[in-house]
């Protein structure tokens, strides 16, 4: 059977032949069972995660005497940061040792890890698009960046030319004392909230909230 883990040793999914599903399923080697090592004691699954590498546990290594009957090997699954997210596990009756299970256990491993990254790289092509969209946005009309204290933080040329002023007069202020009592402008939200790294505004956390607006000359 092969099992897919989380990193906290939960079984995700488990395959394989009904008989020896039904057969590992009363020593809960199934969906939803924990198979950490603090847990179960030594087993493929949980000392793969402890040790962060792949590992066999052949029958009688198991810790719990019910475990016996099994043979196991399985691999960490590890994303772009280095992490551990999940655990590849191959498992079977014991007296059926074969070496190459441990090698197919760190490839298909290696592929979840591969199909991890793809799926982060095209995540990060489709922010990637949307900031050029919103960059051309900004190029083409009055954009305004306020905190969450009501200080201006970023301002375009654009912005700051519906303004009157420059932009380095305009970036630091509040933007009561920018406006003043102004009507003759209007502000539109241009983007939902996003977080930026800690500068001027109020932290929270280690994040700051701005918000984009669009700038108008009011009608």
């Amino acid at each position: 059977m092969v099992i897919l883990c989380d990193s906290e040793g939960y079984i995700l999914k488990a395959i394989g032949d009904p008989p020896f599903l039904n057969k590992a399923q009363k020593v809960y080697l199934s969906s939803g069972a924990n198979w950490r090592e603090d847990i179960k004691g030594t087993n493929a699954i949980g000392t793969s995660i402890s040790e962060g590498t792949a590992v066999k546990v052949l029958g009688c290594e198991h810790y719990v005497q019910e475990n016996h009957f099994l043979n196991c090997w399985a691999a960490p699954v590890y994303n772009s940061e280095g992490k551990i997210v999940g655990v590849l596990d191959i498992s079977g009756e014991s007296g059926r040792s074969d070496n190459r299970l441990l090698e197919i256990a760190l490839m298909g491993a290696k592929i979840i890890e591969q199909n991890l990254l793809l799926q982060e790289l095209q995540k990060k092509v489709v922010i990637s698009q949307q900031g050029l969209q919103l960059a051309g946005k900004m190029l083409q009309e009055g954009v305004i960046v306020i905190d969450n204290q009501g200080i201006i933080t970023e301002i375009n040329q654009k912005g700051a030319q519906i303004l009157g002023k420059r932009r380095e007069e305009v970036i630091g202020n509040l933007i009561s004392d920018v406006f003043g009592g102004a009507k003759s402008f209007s502000l539109n939200p241009k983007e939902e909230k996003f977080q930026i790294n800690a500068g001027l505004g109020e932290k929270i956390g280690d994040k700051r909230f701005d918000t984009v607006y669009a700038l108008n000359r009011a009608g």
